[in-house]
């Protein structure tokens, strides 16, 4: 669309562009035409910036007719409705025109009558009329909204993916062709405490991670022949160190980047920190190493038993206490193979509530049983049960410890204490403080106490006060591990009175070898020394009777032998006295018979030999 009014003048500017074929007014009107149809928005502007062509292109782009905007400069006002905006583009706009006469792809927002937002891109030349002076300028606007849109969208989605690359909690990177790092993210800086000022344009970061100069070569080749292979490097785990001094464990995930034409640009490099991941692996290592190492040293028997009561693991101790191995058990009931009862319906019932309700017989922690060897033979085990979840399944954890030692120990306890209740000798335990442990009925009878009037007293409760430092010494040889046997002393009775004693000290020891206490056995004397003494004084009066009979026949003989040496007496005088002598000699003998045989009634010490001797 032309102004009218300005018809004839604006056919001049078009005089110097007509062909021979064309009078200047058809090429006016084929020139207008072109202008009007044009697909991009044209117009031309007097230079008071009135509007003088506005073209189908301009009204389709902004909305306004040419009737609304032909001879008039308001409609700028319209489409850039932000006055500083306005001011903004017309002082850029005049700005260029006045340095280089044109402008080239200048890009504004305007606003149409609809009220949309349309991004134009301008071009526009001063025109000159035949003698050189300035009469307007051309003005062509190209709507590239949606090229605008698409490009600012793209422009969004690069600042996007820059954004999730920066800020992606994966160490990503990217090398040049010189393994130059011209990509390091937030990730990078955080997991080696390099900043991105400090490694971009360089190579140095590989001797600073890798400070080791063989690890760094040897990781460099696995690398190098991985990707010649490859083109791409997947799961590479490495060792890194920070700038803190510590130890990173590293995934690495690589690819070659190349362009249109295959040319090598470089490389994408994501890297998984694995620290964590990895220590968590090295301490499940450990701790089923551990596990391993406990269960081959351990003296109990240690099986793990799924929910179906099948064996899947049995240490060495199960195989010497139930003489079978592991090839033998696996897989199988442990209850049908190690139990002397048959495994029923009802026992599999109750091993399963064991593990869902954690009741019935199973949930005891700590049982007796009995339990059979390969053999066959039965022995007597302690068991405890544990439950235990292991890939999301659950099995139990069974203990087992053969206590036939401990079983047979118990009875010889259960003997050796029903020896010591029924001992007529005192047997006494103390602890290493001198406190009473122990009072069997033998002490309770040779001192008259009972065993809750001693029990946590001061044995020197049982000493004389003049024998107390003596028990003290003795006590201490004791604590260095010295035995005293037969040691006769004095003690008091709950009476006050003194008893003799043969007493007995011998150190006891805990399990662990170490001195805990004493033992103290103590037998009475003071029958014997009664017995003792009524014997002496029982041979002294029998030795006073033997002495008179013994004399008168020393005597006879003696003066039968003076009568036989003078010749005073008759072979008939002789042998009467012989005879008497004789009876003299057997009433001696029957003496020492009675004597020998108090002795012997009186002393159990004394052997049966000596008692047949004696009675002889």
């Amino acid at each position: 669309m032309v102004n009218p009014g300005k018809e004839t003048k604006i056919q001049g500017l078009f005089k110097k562009e007509s062909g021979k074929r064309l009078n200047t007014g058809e090429m006016a009107h084929f020139l207008e035409s072109i202008i009007t149809n044009a697909k991009l928005w044209m117009s031309f502007l007097d230079l008071k910036g009135n509007i003088l062509i506005w073209n189908l292109a301009a009204e389709e782009i902004t909305g306004y007719s040419g009737d609304e905007v032909l001879g008039r400069n308001t409609v700028w006002q319209l489409l850039y409705p932000d006055p500083e905006y306005r001011k903004q583009v017309t002082k850029t706009i005049v700005d260029i025109i006045s340095k280089e006469k044109y402008l080239e792809n200048f890009e504004t927002c305007v606003c149409t009558k609809q009220g949309d937002l349309k991004r134009i891109s301008w071009n526009t030349r001063e025109m000159k009329d035949d003698v050189g002076n300035r009469i307007g300028y051309i003005v062509i606007g190209d709507d590239i909204t949606e090229i605008a849109g698409a490009k600012q969208e793209l422009k969004r989605f690069a600042e996007f993916r820059e954004s999730i690359i920066i800020n992606a909690k994966l160490w990503m990177m990217f090398l040049d062709k010189n393994n130059n790092v011209t990509l390091w993210n937030k990730a990078a800086e955080e997991i080696t405490g390099y900043t991105t000022d400090e490694v971009i344009g360089n190579a140095k970061i590989w001797k600073w991670i890798y400070p080791d100069e063989q690890y760094r070569r040897q990781i460099t080749k696995k690398i190098i022949d991985i990707i010649q292979n490859k083109k791409y490097l997947e799961n590479f785990e490495t060792r890194v160190l920070t700038k803190q001094g510590q130890i990173r464990e590293i995934s690495w995930n690589t690819r070659e980047l190349t362009g249109d034409n295959e040319e090598h640009l470089g490389y994408i490099v994501v890297g998984n920190d694995i620290t964590d991941k990895v220590r968590a692996k090295n301490e499940i290592k450990e701790r089923e190493e551990l596990f391993h190492g406990i269960a081959a040293a351990a003296n109990e028997a240690i099986v793990l038993i799924d929910q179906n009561g099948l064996i899947q693991f049995w240490n060495a101790a199960a195989e010497r206490i139930f003489n079978m191995t592991s090839a033998d058990v696996m897989q199988k009931n442990f209850f049908s193979l190690c139990s002397i009862d048959p495994y029923t319906e009802e026992d599999k019932n109750a091993f399963n509530t064991f593990f869902t309700a954690n009741t019935g017989p199973f949930t005891d922690r700590q049982r007796e049983m009995k339990l059979k060897r390969f053999s066959g033979d039965i022995f007597p085990a302690e068991l405890s049960l544990s439950p235990v979840q292991i890939h999301g399944a659950w099995s139990a954890i069974a203990i087992i410890r053969d206590i036939s030692e401990r079983k047979k120990a118990e009875k010889q306890r259960v003997i050796l204490s029903e020896i010591v209740k029924s001992s007529s000798d005192a047997i006494i335990g103390l602890a290493q403080d001198g406190r009473i442990i122990s009072w069997n009925l033998g002490a309770k009878k040779i001192f008259g106490y009972s065993q809750g009037e001693v029990i946590g007293q001061n044995f020197n409760l049982l000493i004389p006060p003049d024998k107390i430092e003596e028990q003290s010494e003795n006590l201490e040889k004791i604590t260095k591990g010295e035995h005293i046997s037969h040691y006769e002393t004095t003690v008091v009775e709950k009476s006050g009175d003194q008893r003799v004693i043969d007493l007995a000290i011998s150190p006891v020891k805990d399990s662990e070898g170490t001195i805990s206490g004493a033992s103290f056995i103590a037998r009475d004397l003071t029958r014997e020394k009664k017995l003792t003494r009524e014997i002496i004084t029982f041979i002294k009066e029998t030795a006073m009777r033997l002495k008179t009979p013994v004399e008168v026949v020393e005597q006879n003989i003696a003066a039968l032998l003076e009568d036989l040496e003078n010749g005073e007496t008759d072979r008939h005088e002789l042998a009467l006295q012989l005879r008497l002598q004789v009876k003299n000699m057997e009433q001696i003998r029957r003496n020492l018979r009675d004597l020998n045989a108090a002795i012997v009634e009186n002393f159990e010490e004394v052997s049966p030999a000596s008692k047949k001797f004696l009675s002889e």
